[in-house]
């Protein structure tokens, strides 16, 4: 997957999830001790579900989707110049960053912080791990178990770019690309609609 399929999608996910926090939260807040006297085991559960949900709304807040984007490309944006630019043969473009350890120590953090009602690392860590899966990482485990099974792999830094020339026109890559354009777009097309464009680029939010 490429760079439309990586922002778009993630940022979709991201916007299916906050608008399912959204609506359940309201619900949750509407619960009130009188009410469980009335209520069985049966509607106990999805009350308290909801209730969860509201808790984690309110932890997280309004999402910043700046983050999202940042951490959707965040393991090719730290690992391709390393790979690039320090001229170390060991490396090959997809390690450091794309290898679980780095993202569960992403997540960790933005967890503890999200007790102070600090959500911005939260979001950047779960955009990353998205990137991992997309990039199906699990089919480079050496990678995504580093370093527990072993050294990083080795990348050919002269056929990087005629790799990726490559990927461009991988018909293999034409459909998550399409997807992940036209979720921009309509996300473009709203915000342009709604005159957000600007609250988008101060505040990241999208209606």
């Amino acid at each position: 997957m490429l760079f439309f399929g990586h922002i778009g999608i993630t940022a979709g996910v991201a916007k299916a999830c906050d608008t399912l926090l959204s609506r359940a939260a309201p619900e949750s807040s509407r619960a009130s001790v009188s009410d469980s006297k009335l209520a069985d085991a049966h509607t106990r559960r999805p009350s308290g579900f909801h209730h969860r949900l509201g808790e984690v709304k309110s932890r997280i807040g309004a999402i910043d989707y700046r983050l999202v984007i940042l951490g959707s490309l965040l393991p090719d944006l730290m690992d391709k110049p390393i790979f690039l630019l320090t001229g170390n043969a060991s490396l090959s473009g997809r390690d450091y960053a794309h290898s679980l350890l780095f993202n569960l120590v992403l997540l960790i953090g933005g967890l503890v912080l999200t007790r102070y009602r600090k959500s911005w690392l939260l979001v950047l860590s779960l955009s990353s791990f998205m990137h991992l899966v997309f990039d199906r990482m699990w089919t480079v485990p050496v990678t995504l178990l580093w370093p527990l099974l072993g050294p990083l792999l080795r990348g050919d830094r002269i056929a990087f770019l005629p790799e990726v020339f490559y990927g461009l026109f991988a018909p293999i890559n034409f459909i998550p690309e399409i997807i992940g354009l036209t979720i921009l777009l309509i996300f473009g097309f709203r915000a342009l609609k709604k005159k957000a464009i600007t609250r988008f680029i101060r505040e990241g939010t999208l209606d």
